[in-house]
């Protein structure tokens, strides 16, 4: 019998509750779910609207700070900054926060309002990828990558 242990998605002794974060979330069925490209501009529909509006709330919501961020057809990227505890910045955060517990927030949140409206088999992919950005020049090479992502979109011209 061979059994398969999941692949570790979080850097280990890592509490994700303070820094800045490259985030991918994909549907998990995929296809054009939240819109379409066309001719290197994504086209959202009512799902992508959604979705987009959540990563908004999410923002808001936690207190944390959102920079770049793109919906495209069947995932969505975005850069986030969950600032630390008592680091001496007058932000309305009460409670600790971790980049699970908020993007978990998301996930549920954009999910419920996309069931209610009609598409009940919808369902995000479990986990999300992250990337823990840590020098000025990847955060510059990840802002470009999520600016520029619907050009670079399978089939984009």
């Amino acid at each position: 019998m061979v059994f398969r242990c999941r692949k570790r998605n979080r850097f280990p002794g890592c509490g994700y509750s303070g820094g800045w974060y490259f985030v991918t979330i994909n549907s998990k069925f995929h296809g054009d779910v939240f819109g379409v490209v066309i001719n290197g501009n994504f086209i959202e529909n009512d799902f992508g609207l959604i979705v987009r509006r959540q990563w908004y709330w999410m923002v808001d919501h936690f207190g944390i700070w959102g920079d770049e961020f793109v919906v495209m057809p069947d995932h969505v990227h975005g850069i986030v900054f969950i600032p630390k505890l008592g680091a001496g910045l007058d932000l309305p955060v009460q409670k600790r926060n971790n980049l699970s517990k908020v993007i978990g927030a998301f996930k549920t949140t954009s999910s419920k309002l996309i069931h209610e409206k009609g598409e009940f088999g919808f369902v995000w992919q479990r986990s999300f990828f992250d990337e823990i950005i840590k020098t000025k020049n990847q955060y510059r090479n990840v802002k470009r990558y999520v600016r520029c992502n619907p050009r670079n979109w399978r089939g984009s011209e």
